[in-house]
């Protein structure tokens, strides 16, 4: 499929069945019961073009204003990375390899349009923030550190992520200046990721040893919380924060992987995968509290979203075999209800890469949130 194309979601009928046609590289997507007065919201879903022909695609990031950021790489053999960002009005362009090497990705963006990743250079990776003005501005490191990469961002300009260096990984907040200030680890812990940050500067990520790490929520005033694991597991991570310091990831054990919601009022809860799936993982929670995330098993995984209530739902269910795409991981979702995902065309097989290229999808709400 190509921008412009038609999904054909063929005559078989689906759960439920919607009538009405099916729009230019757009289709209908219903979740949930076909009782109007409790059906869950309906989506348009469109494919963001890849930045050249047959190119692998993969989204990170949505703003409120349906940009997204993420990457391109070659398709077949994978050494070509580009950081990309996806304007919702301009379509598609690459950040290029900046500092002149060989591999860059977008891992956040904010409403402004400020982009904040990372790319490499002939020393190491370092964490950059593209401005609006279309400087580019590396963020450096914490002292003594050689490495970074960023990983979020918000509207004040404040980035998290990581440096590194003989100190090993530490977690790190960029003022919007540039200054660079340590995420304090956990007690006895050896390293810290932070991974996402909210408008009130409050950070998600990581912290522990490399087999038992722990999801962490830091204040603004840098100090680390444990947030724990789900009963029966012994790590977990945290990838996303909201405006009310909700916190979403990942707890994992003996039984498998585990979504999970931590929130004040009720501390950490398992989020259920879907049916007859050992994993799951959530990505990212609106202001709303809806969350977004992968569940699967040993044949893959499915783009899944969390309405406010729990319910978990297969983002896939109204597409139909003869669609022939798969949504395989749902990365992140803005505050407008627009879901930001990738998966690929099932039927698109490379000799040299088996499973496709993957492809970046926004799937977006139609009618009141």
């Amino acid at each position: 499929m190509k921008p412009g194309d038609t999904l054909d979601v063929g005559a078989r009928p689906m759960h439920p069945r919607l009538p009405g046609p099916v729009s230019t590289f757009a289709l209908l997507l219903v979740l949930g019961g076909s009782d109007p007065a409790h059906s869950d919201p309906l989506f348009t879903v469109r494919e963001l073009g890849p930045i050249r022909p047959e190119a692998s695609s993969v989204a990170r990031a949505l703003n409120d204003l349906g940009d997204a950021a993420g990457r391109s790489e070659d398709a077949v053999i994978g050494t070509r990375t580009e950081a990309v960002l996806w304007r919702h009005r301009g379509g598609a362009s690459k950040l290029g390899e900046l500092f002149t090497g060989e591999h860059s990705e977008a891992n956040a963006l904010t409403t402004l349009g400020e982009v904040a990743g990372s790319s490499n250079t002939p020393r190491a990776i370092r964490a950059f923030v593209l401005e609006r003005s279309g400087r580019v501005r590396d963020l450096g490191t914490l002292a003594g550190d050689t490495g970074s990469e960023a990983f979020g961002m918000n509207d004040a300009g404040e980035v998290v992520g990581v440096s590194s260096g003989a100190k090993g990984m530490r977690a790190v907040r960029w003022s919007s200046r540039g200054d660079a200030r340590e995420l304090a680890p956990l007690p006895r812990a050896r390293f810290a990721k932070a991974f996402a940050i909210n408008p009130s500067g409050e950070a998600a990520g990581c912290s522990g040893r490399a087999s038992r790490p722990r999801a962490v929520i830091w204040r603004r005033s840098g100090v680390p919380k444990n947030l724990g694991v789900l009963p029966g597991d012994d790590a977990s991570e945290a990838f996303g924060i909201n405006a009310g310091g909700d916190v979403v990831g990942q707890s994992s054990g003996p039984s498998g992987i585990h979504a999970f919601l931590w929130t004040r009022a009720r501390r950490m809860t398992a989020l259920p995968g879907l049916p007859g799936h050992g994993y799951a993982r959530a990505l990212a929670i609106s202001a709303a509290g809806e969350v977004v995330g992968s569940s699967g098993d040993h044949h893959g995984t499915h783009a899944v979203l969390w309405t406010a209530d729990g319910t978990v739902h297969d983002l896939n269910d109204a597409l139909g075999p003869a669609a022939k795409v798969e949504l395989s991981e749902a990365v992140d979702i803005n505050e407008r209800g627009q879901i930001l995902v990738y998966g690929r065309e099932i039927h698109d097989v490379v000799e040299e890469h088996p499973e496709g290229p993957t492809r970046v999808f926004l799937l977006d709400p139609v009618g009141p949130r």
